[in-house]
C-alpha cells in the first residue's frame, strides 16, 4: 500500500506542472535602461528560440528587441512598461540583442536567420538590401499570429539628439495601449 501511495504522489506531482517552465519568470536586468524607474517592471529575458516556440504554439504574448544603449529604446521602455501595467499585462518578453559584448548589431543575435525566415516581413529592408531587425521592435502576438508590430519610437523623432516631449510619450503610450488592446 505504502508503495501505491509513492507511485501515486509520484504521479500527481508530474501532473502538477512541477517543472522549471512553470516557475515565475525572472525580472531581466533593466539597469542600462536610463529612464526605467520602475524596479518591478514587467521584462523578463528571452530568446529567439523561445519566441519562435510560443509562435508554434500559438501562444499570446508581447516580446520586445532591444538594448540599453539604444537612444530609441530607452525612451520606449518605459513607457511600453507603463502601457502592459495599465493593460493588465504580467510579462513583456525581452530579447537583448546586445545580450553578448560581441554583438555590434541587431543582425547579430543567436537565430537571427531563423528570425528572418519566420517574421522578416515585417522587418524594412537596409541599404544593403536584407531585412533589418532595427530597435526598438514590439512584437504583439495573440494565439500564435502577429495582430501588431512597433518599430523604434514615433515618426521622426531622433532620440540620438532629443527626448520625446511629454506630449509625444503620451502618443506613444496610446499605441502600445492600442496594441494591447488587440491581445484580449
Amino acid at each position: 500500500m505504502r508503495k501505491n501511495l509513492a507511485i501515486l504522489l509520484s504521479f500527481a506531482l508530474l501532473g502538477s506542472g512541477c517543472s522549471a517552465q512553470s516557475a515565475e519568470p525572472v525580472r531581466s536586468d533593466m539597469s542600462g535602461y536610463q529612464y526605467l524607474e520602475d524596479e518591478e517592471h514587467v521584462f523578463t529575458d528571452w530568446t529567439v528560440e523561445d519566441f519562435l516556440q510560443a509562435l508554434d504554439d500559438q501562444e499570446t504574448f508581447t516580446v520586445y528587441f532591444g538594448f540599453s544603449s539604444c537612444p530609441w529604446c530607452n525612451e520606449a521602455v518605459p513607457i511600453l512598461n507603463e502601457a502592459a501595467r495599465e493593460s493588465g499585462v504580467s510579462w513583456v518578453y525581452y530579447i537583448d540583442t546586445r545580450a553578448d559584448s560581441s554583438w555590434t548589431s541587431n543582425m547579430d543575435i543567436t537565430d537571427y536567420d531563423l528570425l528572418v525566415e519566420r517574421v522578416g516581413a515585417y522587418f524594412p529592408y537596409d541599404d544593403d538590401g536584407y531585412r533589418h531587425l532595427y530597435t526598438p521592435f514590439v512584437f504583439f502576438v495573440k494565439d500564435g499570429e502577429v495582430v501588431a508590430t512597433h518599430e523604434g519610437t514615433l515618426e521622426g523623432q531622433d532620440a540620438s539628439e532629443e527626448r520625446l516631449t511629454e506630449e509625444e510619450q503620451q502618443e506613444l503610450l496610446q499605441i502600445y495601449l492600442d496594441d494591447f488592446a488587440l491581445l484580449q
